[in-house]
């Protein structure tokens, strides 16, 4: 084991001005890197590279521990995108008592637009859900489509509120 100790002054590697590889473990075996911070927090910066965190076949978790926090991916800035691709084993994203909101500004929402036959599934869990599709503001548009597989309405009454207008 060796131990490097400074008492309170900085420990710095490879800050000179001077490009470098800097390669602190390895991938051999059972190998472990461990990071700690204390409440100055952490930060891993790169400028104008890639960062790339690759685990194999290793899970990556971030903010899994049992405390109450905010995790942000992405900025709002410019022409940043954020993208989350996954295989076969599918996306999920849960939240428990909260809300959840998908906001895009003026740019569309876009749900299954490929051109693979899926089943889309809105408000169906086992709760009593109130579902509200469009918008009453000024010259909002709701446009319903169906190939020739009909649109069917199903449940309690059925209200139609045409405000003087054709229906």
């Amino acid at each position: 084991s060796w131990g490097l100790s400074t008492g309170t002054g900085a420990i710095n590697v490879g800050t000179d001005a001077v490009a470098k590889v800097i390669t602190i473990g390895n991938v051999t075996g059972a190998t472990q890197v461990v990071i700690n911070a204390g409440t100055a927090a952490s930060s891993i910066n790169t400028t104008n590279g890639i960062l790339n965190v690759a685990t194999g076949t290793g899970a990556i978790n971030v903010g899994t521990d049992a405390a109450a926090k905010t995790i942000t991916i992405g900025n709002i800035t410019g022409a940043t995108a954020v993208n989350v691709n996954t295989g076969t084993g599918g996306t999920t994203h849960t939240t428990t008592n909260g809300i959840y909101t998908l906001a895009t500004g003026t740019g569309t929402i876009t749900v299954s637009a490929d051109a693979t036959a899926t089943t889309l599934n809105i408000g169906t869990g086992a709760a009593a859900k109130t579902v509200t599709l469009g918008s009453t503001n000024t010259t909002s548009t709701t446009t319903i489509n169906s190939g020739s597989g009909n649109v069917n309405v199903t449940g309690g009454h059925l209200s139609i509120a045409t405000v003087a207008k054709t229906l």
